[in-house]
């Protein structure tokens, strides 16, 4: 009886250890994703930028 009750509270501890090695895990998958959302827009915002920049140019040159 003694064991029994010993048991249970090690696989209690056990479990809360789990979820909360698992709730960090999909913390750190959530902010990965976050991350490298980030990236992809700062890149399309840069590409976009240097776009404008290109075609501004171009059109600078055929004013003259």
């Amino acid at each position: 009886m003694q064991s029994e009750k010993s048991e249970v509270r090690c696989n209690g501890e056990n479990d809360e250890q789990e979820d909360e090695k698992m709730e960090q895990f999909f913390a750190l998958i959530r902010n990965f994703r976050e991350a490298r959302d980030r990236r992809k827009d700062e890149r399309r915002q840069r590409e976009e930028a240097t776009e404008k920049q290109q075609q501004n140019k171009a059109r600078r040159i055929n004013l003259f």
